[in-house]
């Protein structure tokens, strides 16, 4: 008996936009063909596109990529082809960034007051994000990889959909008590800092595993993201606060599903700014000090921070990136390849749900 089979799951590799209701968001699948269903293994004939031919059903986890605040899959062109080779991976853009549409009817200003709304930016990305995977009629197990910002979204899918995740990679992630320690924006910083480009101060650019031509998309998305970013931006401490009422810690809310945390030095970054700045005379006295103190605990807090993610798990790994700045996806994406290879080899038994 033929299955109708979604191309999503099947084809070597797929972009499109796709609507979710409201808009449409940017989505790009690639790696080996899969297929969930309750009997893992299980040969049957297929129709996909058309064609009929047997296939090997399989429960194999799909990989689902979550950037940080303001980027897109633009940023992530290493990661993806080095793990289609091996497993399924899907990456997307959140609405209003890189090649996804903005919600109708709405502004800058009305994308901030959303962000102050009880429905956080991120509660509505991890929404979004479920709507679109039963659009392409995805299913899981899902392993989640996400950076900076990205890891809150992440977590708040989690909440949503933790029955369906089989593990996480946790990049330099963001988490519920940043707030506590880093502001966003910080004035100090940002006056610090000045006009200096980031991502030639601190050797982005120059050590970018990405294409002349890559960088160039990654750097356009960006800049006609720039509402998208500011929404993001704006509305850091709810999602912040949202997610550390959930009390994913206390409740070890992914059981023994492996989990792996990568610390890199953010603080090498803005080590680098805060010396061109204080060379250019950016800011005040005060405003240069405020920054310099910042920085002499920024290494340690982050730590503690990116430590206490370990909680979410029993069956977890601690990886730290030396010389590696904050853009790991970037600068390292072999870093977040391996661990990827890790948590979907840890245990096979473990990642069939």
């Amino acid at each position: 008996m033929a299955n109708e089979i979604s191309t999503w799951e099947t084809a070597p590799s797929l972009l499109s936009l796709v609507s979710i209701g409201t808009h449409r968001l940017f989505v790009s699948v690639s790696g080996p063909p899969r297929h969930a269903q309750s009997q893992s293994n299980a040969s049957d004939t297929g129709l996909v596109a058309g064609y009929t031919y047997n296939i090997t059903w399989t429960n194999d986890p799909i990989v689902i990529i979550f950037p940080g605040a303001g980027e897109s899959s633009s940023s992530w062109p290493r990661v993806q082809e080095s793990v289609s080779r091996f497993a399924r991976i899907l990456v997307y853009d959140r609405t209003g960034l890189g090649k996804s549409e903005s919600r109708p009817n709405t502004n800058t200003d009305n994308d901030k007051n959303n962000a102050n709304s009880t429905k956080g930016a991120a509660i509505i990305a991890a929404e979004e994000l479920c709507t679109l995977l039963d659009a392409l009629h995805i299913t899981g197990p899902y392993v989640l990889v996400a950076h900076s910002y990205g890891a809150i979204v992440a977590r708040e899918f989690l909440h949503l959909r933790s029955n369906q995740v089989a593990g996480m990679v946790l990049a330099d992630a963001s988490t519920g008590r940043q707030p506590e320690y880093f502001r966003l924006p910080d004035t100090n910083m940002n006056s610090v800092m000045g006009n200096l480009k980031f991502s030639a101060v601190t050797g982005l650019r120059a050590n970018a595993q990405l294409s002349s031509e890559e960088w160039r998309t990654r750097a356009i998305e960006m800049s006609q993201s720039a509402s998208a970013i500011q929404a993001e931006v704006a509305g850091y401490e709810t999602v912040c606060r949202q997610l550390g009422e959930k009390n994913q810690f206390k409740e070890r809310v992914l059981g023994d599903k492996p989990l792996s945390v990568i610390k890199c030095q953010s603080f090498r970054d803005y080590e680098k700014m805060y010396e061109a700045g204080v060379e250019a005379r950016n800011g005040t006295v005060e405003q240069r000090q405020a920054f310099r103190d910042l920085l002499d605990k920024w290494d340690s807090r982050s730590e503690e921070l990116q430590r206490e993610q370990l909680q979410l798990s029993s069956n977890v790994r601690w990886v730290e990136v030396s010389g590696c700045g904050h853009h790991v996806n970037i600068l390292r994406p072999d870093v977040i390849v391996q661990e990827i290879q890790w948590v979907l080899g840890r245990s096979k038994d473990e990642l069939r749900l």
